[in-house]
């Protein structure tokens, strides 16, 4: 993608899915968008992202499963956790889950 940063985007929500992409996009970046946790870890495995966003709250996993999971996949992966739902708990626990990146 003419060396633009490709970053997949990760959320149920398709307005806030879309408001991600148009900011990235002006920045720049290549973007891919998903609303399925299950679906951006497939592609994840066949294409080469730069970077991630995620959702925290989605159905069927969560931002945290989704995340370990993509660190199974890509531990080098720089990743983004965003959330309309503060919780310092969740914060906290995002930041202790194992990574070779940060």
């Amino acid at each position: 993608m003419d060396g633009a940063l490709h970053v997949l985007v990760v959320d149920d929500d398709p307005d806030i899915a879309l408001f991600v992409r148009t900011v990235l996009q002006r920045g720049g970046m290549a973007v891919t968008t998903c609303a399925a946790p299950m679906e951006a870890l497939a592609l994840a495995a066949r294409v080469e992202f730069g970077a991630a966003i995620t959702d925290i709250e989605m159905p069927g996993m969560t931002g945290l499963e989704f995340l370990d999971r993509l660190r199974q996949l890509r531990a080098d992966l720089p990743i983004t956790v965003m959330t309309a739902h503060a919780s310092v708990d969740y914060a906290v626990d995002a930041l202790r889950r194992p990574t070779s990146s940060w």
